[in-house]
């Protein structure tokens, strides 16, 4: 079960609880409230899914694609050159985004090396597909910025740095020496680099340090996300109720409240101000 908010920053807002584990509590439970309202989750999630062959050159997701580790057809790996995972965190986190519409696509120069057809076979749970999934916000890192520490070889202008765990490899574009620590501006890099992960490059001796890094490439929590978490441990702190049992209660109380609900999520307005801009169409295909 996620937390959205850790308990530091729920006292940091103001938020007093004395007993920690009430607290920790109260957070689980409002952020599980917030998954049930959504329909999605705000963390990365290493998921497996078996997928609906579309009749298409799209397969569709109800959930944002972060990372794919590899896509199979009748348990038959597909090349990861003959597809296209469409979500701003597989193209630098910046634009478009795709986390409200998410999707696989066939890349057309070789559809007919990879199927003879042009389109994904249409069947019943004849993909599946391993990831990285959730609704996350990029944390500003760039992918072409890796610092380093722990250095014990110096780098080598124009090589390629590979990440021993990762695999993730780069040219070094130039390196901010400041002894044990320093920063390397990469090009055309490839994949991500693991936090911690020894980094190495070409030369004899191989330049090396430690990828000084988060796992940035997965996002963070969104702020709304967060503010909404806060909120709601308020929300129950004062004993208000359960918003989801409000919701289904309105939803359900008579046909003029099914189209006053029809744009909100919860007769909170805080609440729906809160977690609107986080709620999208749901696809078919994922079970």
């Amino acid at each position: 079960m996620t937390a959205y908010v850790t308990t530091d920053e729920a006292t940091a807002e103001g938020i007093a609880v004395a007993d920690a584990d009430r607290l920790e509590s109260l957070i689980l439970r409002a952020s599980s409230i917030i998954d049930q309202l959504t329909g999605r989750w705000f963390d990365p999630r290493a998921l497996q899914y078996r997928l609906d062959g579309s009749g298409t050159t799209k397969l569709r997701f109800n959930v944002p694609i972060i990372e794919i580790d590899w896509l199979k057809h009748d348990d038959t790996e597909i090349d990861s050159s003959y597809y296209f995972a469409h979500n701003r965190h597989l193209q630098g986190l910046t634009s478009p985004d795709d986390r409200r519409t998410p999707w696989i696509e066939l890349v057309e120069s070789v559809l007919e090396d990879l199927y003879g057809s042009s389109y994904f076979y249409k069947g019943r749970l004849n993909y599946e597909v391993k990831g990285t999934f959730g609704y996350t916000e990029w944390d500003g890192h760039l992918d072409t910025v890796l610092p380093y520490d722990t250095q014990t070889v110096n780098f080598h202008i124009g090589d390629v740095v590979t990440g021993a765990l990762s695999g993730a490899t780069g040219i070094i574009a130039s390196d901010t020496d400041a002894g044990t620590t320093g920063v390397l501006t990469l090009e055309d890099v490839d994949g991500h680099f693991a936090d911690n992960e020894t980094i190495t490059d070409e030369h004899v001796p191989a330049g090396s340090a430690k990828a000084n890094i988060s796992t940035h490439w997965r996002g963070v929590t969104p702020a709304g996300i967060k503010a909404a978490t806060i909120y709601l441990v308020r929300r129950h702190e004062a004993k208000i109720g359960n918003p989801l049992f409000d919701a289904v209660y309105l939803k359900g109380k008579d046909a003029g409240r099914d189209i006053e609900m029809s744009y909100r999520i919860v007769g909170d307005p805080i609440l729906d101000e809160l977690l609107l801009p986080f709620m999208g169409p749901a696809y078919a295909g994922i079970v």
